[in-house]
């Protein structure tokens, strides 16, 4: 990673992409939560990254192991820097992969049908990636909304 990861990435995708962040994917992340926030609003309160380290270019490509490596490399960090109350994870993929360095891998908590897992004692909970099938299942609003719910109520 750059020497000035993540503050400057943060800065340069803020920049480029404008602080209300709508596109597709921001927007339906952002509604997930209830009530839906307007978009300055909800990035002030709340705090995202990409589980892979740097901008993702590309939604075709397959994500190498040393990418994803990368991102469990990164994790403990990314979290003494935020310091989060809950995480909300947004692909299915990224959840396969954290869930493997949870306070106690391979156990679960269920909500109904929304799984929770603890890492530093923090609960994350996860919904299918935003933008579409990405090859898999489709997005579900109401999954998310649930989740977040769930987040909610556990913070």
């Amino acid at each position: 990673l750059e020497d000035d990861y993540p503050e400057a990435m943060i800065e340069r995708h803020v920049s480029q992409s404008g602080i209300r962040c709508e596109t597709p994917f921001f927007q339906r992340v952002r509604e997930a939560f209830k009530p839906a926030l307007a978009p300055a609003d909800f990035w002030n309160r709340k705090a995202f990254t990409n589980f892979i380290p740097g901008v993702v270019s590309s939604k075709s490509k397959k994500r190498t192991e040393e990418e994803w490596a990368a991102g469990l490399d990164e994790w403990p960090k990314i979290f003494e820097f935020v310091r989060p109350t809950g995480v909300f994870v947004a692909s299915s993929r990224t959840w396969d992969k954290i869930w493997t360095i949870s306070d106690q891998p391979g156990v679960l908590s269920k909500h109904g049908d929304i799984d929770v897992m603890y890492y530093q004692k923090v609960p994350i909970t996860w919904t299918r990636h935003p933008t579409g099938s990405m090859g898999r299942a489709r997005f579900q609003p109401d999954h998310a909304q649930r989740a977040a719910q769930v987040l909610a109520r556990l913070i």
